[in-house]
């Protein structure tokens, strides 16, 4: 337990140990699909799907290989973004898709095909992992606050929206708010940014387990990325911007007088806007 939750926060660790003697919470890593990770707040057993961290794995990576192309097309000069000369992002879209659709299977399938990702360069999947391990993290701790928020449904489902955005900016601030370094704190927002990524994902989808038991996404996203503005993280708000309108489609015209802070908004707002 310690040692996923403390690798996003060492700083914290100490910290860790006396929340977990004090509530004595346990990781417990479920054979299922769905991407429902949750908090049974009386037994305090943290459940973690198989399903959800293959999903959220390649999710990450999908969101970096766009961000990589992005920022060079940025830099180049150029208007377009051709994701067909991504090299390898056509068969991490199809995998990531594909592990989306499962999540909504009756029962988790182990003998999935990753071959895909053999054109993906090694160190394109080992950023992947450090933002998966962030966006994880955030999960986490998500779940840790609500045990030490005192929220008393059994399951996460059946909180509160209120109580959920106090367990995101927990979260957030325990990730966030001790980090001295800056390269650090710019990798965790970025996990924390995946992780709210990848709901959005899910909740653009009809089936999603989030609908009417926790704030949209796009809402999420907006204050936790706000909680700490100060440390003025482009990377996040531009694979943010990147991401969302590869999801959705959305067009969001880079503006000479438009930052990225400005333009991640604009994006938030048309997917608010589009959900009327």
């Amino acid at each position: 337990m310690s040692a996923v939750a403390s690798r996003v926060a060492p700083e914290n660790e100490s910290k860790l140990v006396e929340l977990s003697n004090k509530h004595d919470f346990s990781l417990l890593f479920l054979k299922e699909s769905g991407f429902t990770f949750r908090v049974n707040t009386k037994t305090k057993v943290i459940k973690i799907p198989y399903g959800g961290l293959e999903y959220l794995w390649t999710f990450s990576l999908k969101a970096w290989l766009l961000y990589q192309a992005y920022a060079q097309a940025q830099l180049n000069g150029e208007q377009n973004l051709d994701l067909e000369t991504i090299n390898g992002y056509a068969g991490t879209s199809q995998l990531t898709e594909y592990l989306k659709e499962s999540l909504y299977a009756e029962s988790y399938d182990p003998n999935k095909n990753f071959s895909a990702l053999i054109s993906v360069e090694e160190i394109d999947q080992e950023v992947a992992t450090e933002i998966f391990l962030c966006a994880l993290g955030w999960i986490i701790w998500h779940e840790i606050a609500h045990i030490e928020l005192g929220h008393s449904s059994l399951e996460i489902n059946t909180l509160s929206i209120q109580e959920e955005k106090d367990a995101d900016l927990y979260s957030t601030n325990w990730i966030l708010s001790s980090s001295t370094i800056a390269a650090e704190s710019k990798k965790r927002i970025v996990g924390i940014t995946i992780a709210l990524l990848a709901i959005q994902s899910l909740e653009l989808d009809s089936k999603s387990c989030f609908k009417g038991t926790h704030p949209d996404a796009s809402n999420r996203i907006f204050d936790n990325l706000s909680q700490h503005s100060e440390i003025g993280d482009e990377i996040s708000q531009a694979m943010s911007i990147v991401t969302l309108q590869s999801m959705t489609k959305i067009d969001i015209a880079p503006m000479s007088d438009l930052n990225f802070s400005d333009m991640l908004g604009e994006a938030l707002y048309q997917i608010n806007v589009n959900k009327r």
